[in-house]
């Protein structure tokens, strides 16, 4: 920490991911400004769902890293919640729970572990089980987010304090921490019309 407040001070302006890491640098006067991500607009596109359903079913996609802290185990046993043999769960990462992941999609043929970036097209519902615990998501806006968003399907995550309020005019979100809230938020949207989403 001491090497970094070295350094800091001859830094004249400042970019940072949420407006928490202003507090935490101390920056004084010194100019900043906030940018919470950068994407390539060329991927941009318009979400066309087709009028024909694949076999009635309705995707969750989770893609990112699968660790613990990440809310992948509470994502997990939310699913096992939704009796709803309609509705499937597709995982794609890689990461410390992965093993937990691949066991349990050996013994739940609704979950599938995958990985593709298309899916986010073709999936129903994107979700983000990264809750707010811990001080780490003042300072961070997960990436996955403006992936998500310029798939155009609609996303599912819990307010994190690093996400400005604007954004949540655009996402769903997910009220109480456990596994049974985020079974029954899935259940809820599921049951909005295609309009709504």
């Amino acid at each position: 920490r001491v090497i970094i407040d070295y350094y800091l001070q001859w830094i004249d302006s400042f970019i940072f991911l949420t407006k928490y890491m202003a507090e935490r640098i101390n920056v004084g006067n010194r100019p900043w400004i906030v940018i919470e991500g950068v994407v390539n607009s060329k991927e941009l596109k318009i979400k066309q769902k087709s009028n024909v359903k694949r076999d009635d079913k309705k995707v969750i996609l989770y893609t990112g890293t699968l660790n613990k802290v990440y809310g992948i185990l509470e994502l997990l046993k939310a699913f096992k919640l939704i009796e709803d043999p309609s509705i499937y769960l597709w995982i794609c990462g890689a990461g410390e729970a992965q093993l937990e992941v691949e066991k349990y999609a050996n013994i739940n043929s609704r979950v599938t572990r995958d990985c593709a970036v298309k899916l986010q097209h073709e999936a129903d519902l994107l979700i983000n089980p990264r809750n707010s615990e811990g001080e780490y998501t003042k300072y961070s806006f997960p990436s996955k987010i403006m992936e998500y968003m310029i798939s155009g399907t609609p996303t599912l995550i819990y307010r994190l304090p690093g996400i400005p309020d604007e954004y949540y005019d655009f996402l769903f979100t997910i009220e109480g921490d456990s596994p049974e809230d985020i079974a029954s938020r899935i259940c809820q949207i599921f049951n909005y019309s295609t309009e709504e989403l």
